[in-house]
């Protein structure tokens, strides 16, 4: 485990943590998923697979701590660790040579289908859910994909202008 990257990882974290919690809907109900997002540019930062399980731990534990719904403590957990071992082998293993912007996006949109998938289908089974899987697939999933995917590309450049400040 690096020391600075795992640091970089948690203040990353801890940002998506305040915005995923006080961020209102901003179209027809569906927020970008900060937490995720946060979550997601944390593993494209670290090398190995310790620093990514630790990761994705802690943002399921953190996204359990401020979910609005109903019974989804669990549900969170288990779809932040299946997600975020997901996306650290898209990454690592697919992606990375891709520009930033392109991986960025593939990787918003497709770990947070994972992420949705895996939710809607933990909470269906451990808690129920007040809609078919479906239903929640195309009406919450898919929209939330799409937002997180423009708003990874956004907090992919940001990340990076950072840390280079901070280098200098």
């Amino acid at each position: 485990m690096n020391t600075k990257k795992i640091t970089k990882a948690g203040m990353l974290l801890a940002i998506g943590t305040v915005l995923h919690y006080i961020v209102p809907p901003l179209f027809l109900g569906v927020k970008p998923d900060f937490l995720l997002a946060t979550m997601f540019i944390g593993l494209m930062i670290v090398d190995d697979i310790k620093s990514a399980i630790s990761i994705a731990l802690a943002a399921g534990i953190l996204s359990a701590l401020t979910t609005g719904f109903p019974g989804g403590e669990i549900p969170n957990i288990i779809d932040k660790l299946v997600s975020g071992l997901f996306v650290f082998y898209l990454y690592h293993g697919l992606l990375k040579e891709l520009s930033k912007s392109t991986s960025s996006f593939l990787i918003g949109l497709l770990g947070t289908v994972i992420s949705g998938g895996v939710f809607l289908a933990s909470a269906l089974v451990i808690v129920g859910i007040p809609f078919t899987f479906m239903a929640g697939m195309i009406g919450i999933v898919m929209p939330t994909a799409i937002a997180n995917s423009i708003m990874l590309i956004f907090l992919a450049k940001v990340s990076k202008i950072a840390e280079q400040q901070l280098a200098n």
